[in-house]
């Protein structure tokens, strides 16, 4: 299923990539993993308003790229959620590390050692 990949091309992969590093604006590997779901299709579909109404992760995006905004596209919703489709479907074949590249949030703090104590209880 390569829903949402022509629509990526056409209207995200001048500004974004998945997995290659900030172009002009974040870098989108593992954006589903980090960012809600319906999160992420109001900002694709009304990233202005977003924006407007003080969003706070919109306007750390905002003040992260201020000489890109984030544009309104025109979306529908079934183009956002085949958008949203499509960056999940990424994750596949990306090293782990990559979910971490945008640097507009942290990652979460892992313990390692709790893996190494649940394997040896079996």
């Amino acid at each position: 299923d390569r829903r949402g990949e022509a629509m990526f091309i056409k209207v995200c992969s001048a500004c974004h990539t998945i997995g290659s590093g900030v172009k002009f604006g974040p870098d989108l590997a593992g954006v589903t993993l980090r960012r809600d779901h319906d999160w992420l299709a109001r900002y694709l579909q009304a990233p202005d308003i977003l924006l407007r109404d003080g969003d706070p992760t919109a306007v750390a995006l905002n003040a992260r790229f201020p000489n890109v905004k984030m544009p309104f596209m025109g979306l529908t919703e079934t183009d956002a959620k085949d958008l949203i489709f499509y960056l999940g479907q990424q994750l596949d074949g990306l090293d782990s590390t990559l979910t971490s590249v945008e640097a507009d949030q942290p990652a979460a703090p892992h313990d390692h050692a709790a893996h190494d104590h649940a394997a040896h209880d079996h």
